[in-house]
């Protein structure tokens, strides 16, 4: 079926709008029927999810109240008589997040200062072989080709932290520029838990201590020249509030120029409970892709749960999200495929087609934390010596070995920040938005519908050898209008003078609506509404005690999404 346009809108082909029309029908029960439950004249402020604890609690709750404009000592003042007591006030984030009663919230909604009020909801942590495959085969591997190697580009990584790991030294000092201590744990150490580590090296790992007399392989990250600033917004065991992702955010952007900061690399996230356009966390990083910096974002790792299993701020239309793929620990692609656990699109409630593009993910060879979280609860994830050594002694003074395997679209994100600095490097005038569009233009098209791989698999070399220019890259959305007629926003020239979405369309050749839809037999909007009140997330863990493909689970015993 061909794509029809009227104006920026494309529409959608029947069997797409049934399952739409059906998906509504289910999604009746989650929302409010009929006129304002709350009486005339009163918005409803507070997202779903928040009116469910409201109607429970018995004592004070932690919650994020969007202002109009940045929140004013009166707003302060008002939120302390009320009995709250101030958590954290943002400095460029309009609002504050306070912990305050039910009762107390209630009459928030009254105050015509409040936007919408949202809880302060947790959030958690969602190379010798994947960077080359990254590459696709392109200007000479991981090398950077060119002599490309990010150096000189600053990676902001909003984590657990990064520990000071002897692959992250530059020229006789370290490349983790700045630590900085937002998450209010009282935990000193640079990372505690070890995923923040994790992150890093996928980025920006030399490979030095892979790289000494008898080492046979060479763990290199994609740009081993970057710089980072660790922003610790998470605590030891991996957890943390939306509030303290946001105040991370906003350092960087206050910072920004005083480090050069260019990339944001959040791979963490919460299951999505309102639209992106009221959720903080989605809020906070529009704030800072506006303010010139590239955000990425891991998908989530729920896709055995099936599609619409996209995380906070994954969902958002304006950052990088990236899926998982498998690639089999061998450089060629042909062998590889989507990873099982990567989140799908498209988003819930907002319908925001995503994730925008794939990279390796699975079984990564990275940098490992020593006496972190996870080197003492999975040992197993420490790689030996004799996988990189002929000699499995400590030859480099290393003990226990300095290298981890992991899996997860956490790892995978961090791919695409590590491309982004390349491409920064190679021109530092790029927008957000161009970087974001030529990853995406340049992406391979695999053959897996649109809210599984997005635009493609990542082909860093490709990227890199783009020229197109973008005002604007909003992932598009899946809409009904005023008159029911359903329609997919975002495909024409928002993606700037060289139309992304014109004759090579971004998504590939045949058109993402092609002849087989990917709406049709397996119908994203099916039987089980993305939308209704069946949880996607339950109260069985996702990550439970199951291995991710054959790896020990590096989330463990405690439920990242459960109750």
């Amino acid at each position: 079926m061909k794509k029809t346009q009227t104006g920026n809108r494309a529409k959608i082909p029947l069997i797409l709008l049934l399952n739409l029309l059906l998906a509504s029908l289910l999604w009746t029960d989650a929302l409010p029927a009929g006129p304002n439950p709350k009486g005339p004249g009163i918005q409803n402020k507070i997202s779903p999810d928040l009116e469910e604890k409201l109607n429970t609690a018995t004592g004070k709750i932690r919650v994020i109240i969007r202002t109009r404009g940045p929140a004013t000592p009166g707003d302060l003042a008002d939120l302390q008589r009320r009995g709250g007591k101030i958590l954290r006030k943002f400095s460029r984030f309009p609002g504050v997040a306070v912990e305050i009663s039910a009762q107390a919230v209630r009459g928030l909604e009254h105050n015509p200062r409040v936007e919408s009020i949202s809880p302060d909801r947790s959030v958690r942590i969602n190379l010798d072989v994947a960077a080359p495959v990254a590459w696709n085969g392109a200007l000479g591997g991981n090398t950077g080709g060119n002599g490309l190697t990010g150096k000189d580009v600053v990676i902001a990584v909003l984590d657990t932290g990064i520990f000071e790991h002897r692959d992250l030294q530059g020229e006789q000092k370290s490349r983790v520029l700045q630590h900085v201590p937002i998450a209010l744990t009282g935990k000193t150490k640079p990372d505690g838990n070890g995923h923040g580590t994790l992150v890093a090296g996928v980025i920006g790992g030399n490979g030095s201590r892979s790289n000494g007399p008898g080492s046979f392989r060479t763990f290199t990250g994609v740009a081993p020249g970057a710089d980072f600033i660790s922003v610790q917004v998470l605590s030891e065991d991996g957890s943390g509030y939306v509030s303290d992702v946001i105040g991370g955010i906003e350092w960087v952007v206050e910072n920004k120029a005083r480090y050069k900061i260019r990339i944001i690399n959040l791979s963490l996230g919460h299951p999505v409970q309102e639209s992106y356009k009221t959720d903080p966390l989605c809020q906070a990083v529009e704030m800072a892709w506006k303010a010139g910096l590239v955000v990425v974002v891991s998908a989530g790792n729920a896709g055995e749960a099936g599609y619409a299993t996209i995380t906070t701020p994954g969902n958002d239309p304006f950052v990088i999200t990236v899926g998982a793929m498998n690639d089999l620990n061998s450089e060629s692609r042909l062998d590889d495929v989507i990873a099982s656990y990567s989140s799908r699109g498209p988003s819930a409630l907002d319908g925001v087609i995503k994730p925008d593009l794939v990279a390796p993910g699975n079984k990564i060879i990275t940098l490992g934390a020593p006496n972190s979280y996870l080197a003492r609860n999975y040992p197993e994830l420490q790689v030996p010596y004799s996988a990189y050594r002929k000699s499995s002694g400590n030859s480099n003074g290393d003990n226990p070995s300095p290298y981890f395997q992991a899996s997860g679209t956490s790892l995978a994100a961090p791919m695409i920040s590590g491309a982004a600095a390349l491409m920064l490097e190679k021109d530092p005038s790029l927008s957000p938005n161009t970087v974001k569009a030529r990853l995406m233009r340049s992406a391979q098209k695999i053959p897996y519908d649109i809210v599984t791989r997005g635009a493609g698999y990542v082909d860093i070399g490709g990227a890199l050898q783009q020229t197109a220019t973008a005002r604007l890259a909003l992932s598009p959305s899946v809409v009904v209008d005023a008159n029911g007629q359903v329609h997919f926003d975002g495909t024409e020239a928002v993606w700037g003078d060289i139309a992304i979405w014109g004759n090579i369309a971004i998504w590939g050749n045949i058109t993402i609506w092609g002849d087989i839809a990917i709406w049709g037999n397996i119908a994203i909007w099916g039987n089980i509404a993305i939308w209704g009140n069946i949880a996607i997330w339950g109260n069985i863990a996702i990550w439970g005690n199951r291995d991710l493909e054959g790896d020990i689970a590096i989330w463990g015993n405690i439920a990242i999404w459960g109750n």
